[in-house]
């Protein structure tokens, strides 16, 4: 139960909703951040221990190519946790080492194209989705690279096209939430709502992965004003992770439509 604190001044109140649609839209949970497999079931190590577990091996075999790739993962999905953008920076020198060590280490190719979309750096993500589909083209992976750099750059066909080859290949978390964000680009809430669900079904329980579908649900539910589905989706997010910060923000969107809109703030502070 939340209580509501004394009502905040008015430009306290402009600034809550400013803050809220601008990061609820672009910093909190960019829509090109798309969910990885790598580390993210929860029977496999947290973020942390696989990158510690990682940096232990690479000491005994530096010229472990695979393992700098699979390090870069870890590191990604820290930043994914916690929304620190720093973990990028870490997470593409440990690529950068891989590729150093094999120049054709595809896990290493596809990494920096999603470190490259997380700093909107989209044609640089083209052209790596594109080196990674030379290297490998029955990867799904690559194809979600490529869909959303292919999005992101306004080339909605070609991002449809590549979304439709990912699921194809492989219909799973990752594939149907491209497939959800498509049709939503083209005003099928409903049937991007419906993919949403199918992301969230083809989770693993308790990956980040899932946690990442559930919010992304929630905001659908936002977006079509349906504030009980938004809830109850943040909350099964919260559920895999109590400290998701993307969740409790989505909650906090959810308290300020409702209002009285100064009942947000503590949620913000937190």
């Amino acid at each position: 139960m939340i209580k509501t604190p004394p009502h905040p001044p008015l430009f306290l109140i402009a600034a809550i909703l400013i803050l809220i649609a601008a990061l609820g839209s672009q910093v909190i949970a960019p829509r090109w951040m798309p969910p990885t497999d790598r580390f993210s079931a929860s029977d496999r190590p947290t973020a942390l221990s696989a990158i510690a577990q990682l940096q232990d091996r690479l000491k005994r075999r530096p010229g472990d190519a695979a393992a700098y790739a699979q390090l870069g993962w870890a590191l990604l999905l820290r930043a994914r946790e916690t929304g620190d953008a720093s973990w990028y920076g870490q997470a593409q020198a440990a690529f950068e080492a891989a590729l150093e060590r094999q120049p054709d280490q595809i896990d290493a190719v596809a990494g920096l194209g999603s470190v490259a979309l997380s700093r909107h750096q989209f044609y640089e993500a083209l052209e790596l989705g594109q080196q990674a589909l030379a290297l490998n083209p029955y990867r799904a992976q690559v194809y979600g690279i490529l869909a959303d750099a292919y999005t992101e750059l306004g080339e909605y066909d070609f991002a449809a096209a590549m979304a439709q080859k990912m699921i194809d290949t492989r219909p799973d978390v990752a594939s149907y939430s491209r497939v959800a964000y498509q049709r939503e680009l083209r005003g099928d809430v409903a049937g991007a709502l419906e993919a949403m669900q199918r992301a969230v079904a083809a989770g693993t329980p308790g990956a980040e992965s899932t946690r990442w579908a559930q919010y992304q649900r929630g905001n659908l539910h936002f977006n079509r004003g349906d504030l009980d589905g938004a809830e109850a989706a943040y909350q099964a997010a919260l559920a895999i992770r109590p400290d998701d910060v993307f969740a409790h923000f989505g909650l906090a969107r959810v308290v300020a439509a409702r209002g009285p809109i100064d009942a947000a703030i503590p949620m913000m502070e937190e």
